[in-house]
C-alpha cells in the first residue's frame, strides 16, 4: 500500500557479481574469480576494492571499463543504461587511473591556437593568433616560441629532420 518500504531492492541492496580483469602486469592481477560487490559502488569505490585486494601501499587509483566503455556512475546505473541483467556476470577491466596533468607539464599560448601539426613524432608545431608559434616536445615542453608575425600564425607544418624516421 504505501510506498515507503517494501520487498523492492534498492541501490544500497543490489549486488553484482563481477569478474575484475587486467593486462597489467602480474603483481597487479586478482584472481579471476567473480565475487559480488554492492551495485552503488562507482569508480573510487571500486578503485578501494581493488587497492584491498592487491594490498597496495601506498594505494594507487584505478579506472575501470565495462564492454571498452569508462565506468562514470555506480554500476547500478551503467548495467540498466546499457540494458544489463544484475544477474550475469559482469566483466570489469581495470587500468591505471590517469590524473590532469600538472600546471608545470602545460604550456600555454597568450592568445587563441590556430593551427596545430603534430604529424612527426618527435615534436608538435602550434600557431597563434598573437602572432607567435611555438615548436613543443611529444611530451608537452615549449623547445622554442618563434615571434615577429604581425598577424595571427593560421598555418603551421613540420618538416622531420633529414634522416629521421616518421
Amino acid at each position: 500500500m504505501g510506498g515507503g518500504g517494501g520487498d523492492a531492492l534498492s541501490a544500497e541492496d543490489t549486488q553484482i557479481t563481477c569478474k575484475f580483469v587486467t593486462r597489467l602486469p602480474e603483481k597487479y592481477r586478482i584472481s579471476p574469480t567473480p565475487f559480488a560487490v554492492p551495485g552503488k559502488l562507482t569508480r573510487y569505490g571500486l578503485s578501494e576494492v581493488i587497492n584491498h585486494l592487491l594490498d597496495l601501499d601506498p594505494p594507487k587509483p584505478f579506472d575501470f571499463l565495462v564492454g571498452g566503455e569508462l565506468v562514470r556512475t555506480s554500476l547500478e546505473k551503467l548495467l540498466l543504461r546499457k540494458g544489463i541483467s544484475v544477474e550475469s556476470v559482469l566483466e570489469v577491466e581495470y587500468i591505471p587511473a590517469v590524473g590532469p596533468p600538472s600546471e608545470e607539464a602545460t604550456g600555454k599560448h597568450e592568445d587563441w591556437v590556430s593551427a596545430v601539426d603534430g604529424s612527426w613524432a618527435g615534436a608538435v608545431a602550434t600557431g597563434c593568433y598573437d602572432g607567435t608559434a611555438r615548436l613543443w616536445t611529444a611530451g608537452g615542453g615549449v623547445l622554442c616560441v618563434l615571434g615577429g608575425h604581425d598577424g595571427a600564425v593560421t598555418t603551421v607544418s613540420l618538416l622531420p629532420p633529414a634522416g629521421a624516421s616518421m
